[in-house]
C-alpha cells in the first residue's frame, strides 16, 4: 500500500500507541496555562500557519535549544531493551540533500548528525517549525519522552511511508529520512494542495475513525497548516476522544489530531492563539486572492476586466497547464473551474459578467479536464459555448495560439510543458505577459510534437527558461540562474517599464494563483519564495520604475513578509 493508501489505518493503530504512552505518565503534566491542553481546540484551525510554515517558524529552535528540549523530556531514558540509544544521544549518518520544490534549502549530510541536529536541519531546510516535528515524533512512535527506544521506532519515527502491516518503504525508512520527509509533506501539502484532499477554504467531512459506521464530522477548514494536520492523519476526535483528554474515548475514538494539538500545547502553548485566521480582502492594489485557486482567478479577473468583457474562458482548476498557455488571450478572463460541474463561484461571476454584455464562454482543453457538463451548464445559463482544445496540453496550447492569431504569427515562446511537478514551468506563468506571439510547449525529453513543430516552422522562436527542449535550439532565450531570475528577464522583455507601473508578485512554487495573471496587461509578473524576497527580484523591482507592488494568492502563497520586502525595493 502507498503512504496515501495507508495513513488511515496507520494512523490509528500509531496514535494509540501516543496515548498509552500518555496514559503511563511519560508525557509531562500541562503548564499553567493550559489545564488539559484542549482549551481552545478547533476542528477547523488547529495550528496557525505561522507556526508551521515560514522562515520564522523554523528559527522558533536553535539545533541546541532542540537538545535540552530532548534532555529534558528523555530525562529518564536509558538504552532501550535491543540496545537503541534514546533520542537525546541518537546519532545517525545523514546525506546531503539539495534544495527541492518543497523544500527551498539544502540539508548538509554529516557522517554523525544528532537527532537534534536532524530536527532543526530539516526544519530549517523545509521552513517548517522544529516544534511541529517534534510532536509529530512524540504523536507517531512516543520518540520524545520513551524510556524503551527501539530500532523498529526509529524506522517509522514520523509514520512516512509506514504502513502497520508491512516494513516501511525502504526510500523513506530510518530517523533522519523520517523526519526530512515528514517536514517536505508538510511543505507539499501548502505548495500542491489540490494533489490532496484537505485544503485550506473547503468544508471537508472528515471521518472520526476507519470504520464508516462510526460518521464523520463536516469541518471549514481554514487554513493550511490544519489542513495539512487532516492530510497527515485525516481523522478527527469525537466528543469521547476529547473528554478523555489524555486516555481513552470508545470504539468510535481516533487520537492522532488530538494528540497533536494537546501535545503542542502541552509543551509550547496553544498552537492556535491566533483565534482567528488574518482575513485579508481580495484588493486590485494590495493582494488579489481568494479561499480556492478558483476564486482567485476570479478576483483576477475582476481586476483584469472591471468593466467586463464579451468573452470568457474557462480553465480546469486542477490542470493548471491549459490555462499557462492562455496569457495570449487578452479579451476576457481566464477563470478556473473544476472538471465535473459549473462551480458556484464561477456561475455566479459568469451572471455578473452577462449584466456587463458577457456572450460567449470558450472552455480550455477537452472533456477530461472540463466536461460537456459543463459546457451543457453554461448554455443553460444562455451563454454561447466554444472549446479550444487539443489532445494533450500541447494540442491545447497550439489550438488557443490559432484562435488568438487567426492570420498567422512571426513569433512564438516556447517552454517546458511539465516542470517539475506535473504542472507545467513557472517560466509559462510569467511568460503569460509576453503577447506579441502564442506560448507553445515542448518537452525536455522529446522537444514538439507534430502539430507544434508545423505551427512553429519558419517563425522566430524564443525559449523562456534554459533547460533544452529535446534537440530543440531557439532563436533567443530569456532565462536567469533559477526560475526568480528568469522571471525577471522575462519581465524585462515584457514591458516597456515606464508605461507600466505595477508588479505583480506570485509564488515560484506555488504558482497556480498566477496561472491566470497573464490577463493583466497593465503590470509585469515576477516570483518570489513563500517568506522571503529573492535577491534578483529585488534588485529588478528597484530599476523597475514601477510604483506598486501587488500580490497574487493569498498569504498562504505570498506571505505578508515578502510582500513588504517587496515594496521596500521600491523606488
Amino acid at each position: 500500500m502507498s503512504v496515501f493508501n495507508t495513513r488511515i489505518a496507520r494512523c490509528f493503530t500509531v496514535t494509540v500507541l501516543s496515548i498509552l504512552i500518555a496514559v503511563t505518565g511519560i508525557i509531562t503534566a500541562p503548564h499553567a496555562a493550559a489545564a488539559t491542553g484542549l482549551e481552545g481546540f478547533d476542528y477547523g484551525y488547529l495550528i496557525d500557519d505561522s507556526l508551521m510554515y515560514g522562515a520564522a517558524a523554523a528559527s522558533t529552535m536553535t539545533d541546541a535549544q532542540i537538545q535540552s528540549f530532548l534532555n529534558e523530556k528523555g530525562a529518564n531514558c536509558k538504552n532501550g531493551k535491543d540496545g537503541s540509544p534514546c533520542l537525546k544521544n541518537a546519532r545517525f549518518k545523514t546525506v546531503t540533500l539539495p534544495a527541492s520544490s518543497w523544500c527551498p534549502g539544502s540539508y548538509t549530510g554529516s557522517n554523525s548528525d544528532s537527532a537534534a541536529a536532524i530536527i532543526g536541519k530539516s526544519a530549517r531546510a523545509c521552513n517548517i517549525n522544529p516544534q511541529v516535528l517534534l510532536v509529530i515524533l512524540q504523536k507517531e512512535q512516543g520518540l520524545v519522552t520513551t524510556t524503551n527506544p527501539s530500532a523498529y521506532a526509529y524506522q517509522k519515527a514520523t509514520g512516512f511511508a509506514c504502513p502497520d502491516t508491512a516494513p516501511c518503504n525502504s526510500q523513506y525508512a530510518g530517523f533522519a529520512k523520517q523526519v526530512y520527509s515528514a517536514a517536505s509533506r508538510l511543505q507539499q501539502y501548502r505548495i500542491q494542495p489540490y494533489s490532496f484532499n484537505h485544503r485550506a477554504g473547503i468544508t471537508k467531512n472528515i471521518s472520526y475513525h476507519p470504520k464508516t459506521s462510526c460518521g464523520s464530522l463536516t469541518v471549514n477548514i481554514r487554513n493550511a497548516a490544519t489542513a495539512a494536520l487532516y492530510n497527515y492523519t485525516p481523522l478527527v476526535p469525537n466528543a469521547a476522544a476529547l473528554r478523555a483528554v489524555t486516555g481513552l474515548g470508545d470504539s468510535c475514538s481516533s487520537y492522532g489530531n488530538r494528540n497533536f494539538y494537546r501535545m503542542f500545547a502541552t509543551w509550547f502553548g496553544a498552537p492556535n492563539s491566533g483565534a482567528t485566521v488574518t482575513k485579508y480582502v481580495s484588493n486590485c492594489n494590495d493582494r488579489i486572492w481568494g479561499a480556492t485557486r478558483v476564486e482567485t482567478s476570479i478576483g483576477i479577473g475582476r481586476c483584469a476586466y472591471p468593466n467586463g468583457s464579451k468573452v470568457a474562458y474557462l480553465a480546469s482548476a486542477i490542470s493548471t497547464a491549459d490555462a499557462l498557455a492562455a496569457g495570449s488571450l487578452t479579451d476576457g478572463p481566464v477563470i478556473l473551474n473544476n472538471a465535473g460541474s459549473l462551480d458556484t463561484s464561477v456561475k455566479n461571476y459568469l451572471l455578473e459578467l452577462r449584466g456587463k454584455d458577457l456572450k460567449t464562454v470558450y472552455l480550455l482543453g477537452g472533456t477530461g479536464v472540463l466536461s460537456g457538463g459543463v459546457e451543457s451548464q453554461l448554455r443553460s445559463l444562455g451563454f454561447a459555448t466554444g472549446r479550444l482544445a487539443g489532445t494533450d496540453r500541447y494540442g491545447t496550447a497550439v489550438s488557443i495560439a490559432r484562435h488568438v492569431f487567426p492570420n498567422g504569427f512571426s513569433t512564438a515562446y516556447v517552454t517546458d510543458g511539465v516542470g517539475d511537478t506535473g504542472l507545467g514551468s513557472p517560466d509559462a506563468v510569467v511568460g503569460g505577459t509576453l503577447t506579441a506571439g502564442p506560448l507553445l510547449f515542448g518537452t525536455r525529453k522529446n522537444g514538439f510534437d507534430n502539430e507544434t513543430s508545423v505551427l512553429l516552422s519558419g517563425k522566430q522562436t524564443v525559449q523562456l527558461g534554459g533547460n533544452p527542449l529535446g534537440s530543440f535550439t531557439p532563436n533567443s532565450y530569456l532565462f536567469g540562474t533559477d526560475r526568480y531570475a528568469t522571471a525577471v528577464e522575462i519581465a524585462k522583455a515584457a514591458t516597456n517599464p515606464q508605461t507600466h507601473s505595477i508588479i505583480y508578485l506570485a509564488n515560484g512554487q506555488q504558482f497556480v494563483d498566477a496561472v491566470a495573471g497573464g490577463e493583466l496587461v497593465n503590470g509585469r509578473i515576477l516570483l518570489t519564495t513563500y517568506s522571503s524576497l529573492p535577491t534578483s527580484t529585488c534588485n529588478y523591482i528597484k530599476i523597475s520604475g514601477a510604483s506598486k507592488v501587488v500580490a497574487l494568492g493569498g498569504t498562504g502563497a505570498v506571505s505578508q513578509n515578502a510582500l513588504n520586502q517587496a515594496r521596500s525595493c521600491l523606488r
